[in-house]
């Protein structure tokens, strides 16, 4: 009954999965896990690393299936980004995949007809691809480019649809001006020192300057917010793609100086927040877990380790912060 069970839901998941146009997906992150199937759930085939491109056809539930090593193998879209480019389609029923571009180098594996793989170069004749994790050679004589231009953009980035505003419910993404009564509980200043209101994308956000705190490394300490223990996140420090996706709420959260008037730290314990890097538009949806940092940093925001990396942000780089609809799935936007 178990294993029917089981079996039913698979089929459920694949029934979900639909056709896209060839588009190129280059891996966001250090180490990308790819699997049989749409979900953790299903096994690992195999890992695509840093900064290489595949070609993707389908898609189901936030994960891209593609072309991979001579069959097919998923990945989570999170980790990706769409880029344009040019695939090398197979049009011969099998087709060698080489070490290096001549025939006097070692077959690797091979492509059948209708595979399409991302072009990264080319030598005398000899196409250049990503292939089951490695870079490839097979010949450019049995195999048409093609344009990868990706399904059309969307009017509005990913995280619009999450977008709700610098105020909501009475209450303020702290920002320089606005009157904050827990500020001058604790320190003593009635009124926030940074934030500077700006338009981006057409939308309002606050820009400040931007730190990290959390996980091992941190001091220890209760996150006011949450209650936990600040050990517990960003932890462990080098997480997998995988055990991020399992364990959202540890990677991405953030601490500001909230006013908690006229809501309490239950409901900021409960909302979403968008937080980009102008200078290279990468957005993720986080958590509120404590309250912070002190003014003298002259920073407005503290985000997490992991947050701070998949943003592309060090210290004292400027961020934008908006709030985002609650209940908003964590993660990269």
């Amino acid at each position: 009954m178990g294993g029917r069970l089981i079996a039913c839901l698979a089929v459920l998941l694949w029934l979900d999965a639909v056709a896209i146009a060839d588009q190129g997906r280059e891996v966001t992150a250090s180490t990308l896990n790819v699997r049989s199937g749409p979900g953790t759930g299903y096994a690992i085939v195999g890992v695509a690393g840093s900064s290489q491109r595949y070609v993707a056809y389908g898609s189901s539930g936030g994960w891209h299936r593609i072309w991979w090593a001579g069959g097919s193998g998923w990945i989570y879209s999170g980790y990706t980004r769409l880029v344009t480019g040019t695939g090398a389609r197979v049009n011969v029923s099998t087709l060698n995949v080489r070490s290096g571009p001549s025939t006097s180098y070692a077959i690797v594996g091979t492509a059948s007809s209708g595979q399409t793989y991302y072009l990264t170069g080319t030598s005398s004749g000899w196409d250049r691809i990503w292939f089951g994790g490695a870079s490839r050679w097979f010949s450019g004589a049995y195999a048409t480019n093609v344009s990868l231009e990706g399904s059309p953009p969307p009017p509005s980035p990913r995280w619009s649809s999450n977008y709700v505003g610098i105020d909501k419910d009475g209450s303020k993404i702290p920002r320089a001006g606005v009157r904050n009564g827990t500020l001058y509980n604790t320190l003593r200043i009635w009124t926030e020192p940074y934030g500077t209101v700006v338009s981006y994308s057409s939308r309002s956000f606050v820009r400040g300057k931007v730190s990290w705190f959390g996980g091992p490394r941190d001091s220890n300490g209760t996150m006011a917010i949450t209650g936990i223990a600040s050990t517990w996140y960003d932890n462990p420090t080098n997480p997998s793609a995988d055990y991020v996706a399992a364990n959202p709420a540890k990677y991405y959260y953030c601490a500001m100086r909230w006013d908690y008037a006229p809501n309490g730290r239950s409901w900021w314990a409960n909302q979403r927040l968008i937080v980009i890097n102008p200078s290279n538009g990468r957005a993720c949806v986080i958590a509120p877990v404590d309250w912070g940092p002190h003014t003298y940093t002259g920073r407005a925001l503290d985000l997490s380790p992991y947050v701070m990396s998949v943003l592309g942000l060090t210290t004292d780089d400027e961020a934008l912060v908006a709030f985002g609809q609650a209940g908003t799935p964590l993660g990269p936007r």
